[in-house]
């Protein structure tokens, strides 16, 4: 730890590698050290949820679950949250018939909706090695749009 610097609270002192990867011996009081980030995570916690958030936005790498995205709509939108969750399962409705009447839904910019047929093919039982044959379906396809990719 520098001797000749202020210590920091909430901070701790982790040595440099060298250039070969090695950690010197004797590092020099005023050099060779850096400030590493405090190993807990700073951010405001959502009640019962244990997940780390950050002025009411999620952390990367976490998993927004439907009802946090109904409350995150209401919240854009400035509704209340039961009018949300009306509109947002009319919308898994409408789409959900649309793809089982065959269309396909595409929201410019957004993506597209739609479904794909898998053939029949020839699989394994994971369990005992044999083979097994798997019938053809029907799985429901997102395909993004430029302006989403282009978001992220």
């Amino acid at each position: 730890m520098p001797a000749s610097e202020a210590l920091v609270p909430n901070v701790v002192y982790v040595t440099q590698c060298t250039p070969t990867g090695s950690v010197p011996r004797n590092p020099p009081t005023t050099r060779g050290w850096q400030a590493a980030p405090p190993a807990v995570q700073t951010g405001l916690t959502k009640p019962n949820s244990g997940l780390a958030w950050n002025h009411g936005r999620r952390q990367k790498g976490t998993i927004m679950n439907k009802t946090e995205l109904i409350e995150r709509i209401a919240e854009e939108a400035d509704v209340p949250t039961s009018e949300a969750q009306k509109h947002f399962e009319a919308f898994e409705r409408v789409v959900t018939e649309t793809l089982k009447g065959g269309e396909e839904v595409r929201i410019t910019g957004f993506g597209k909706f739609s479904v794909k047929e898998r053939r029949a093919r020839e699989g394994r039982n994971p369990q005992t090695g044999e083979k097994m044959k798997i019938a053809a379906s029907k799985v429901p396809s997102f395909s993004a749009g430029n302006a989403l990719k282009g978001a992220i």
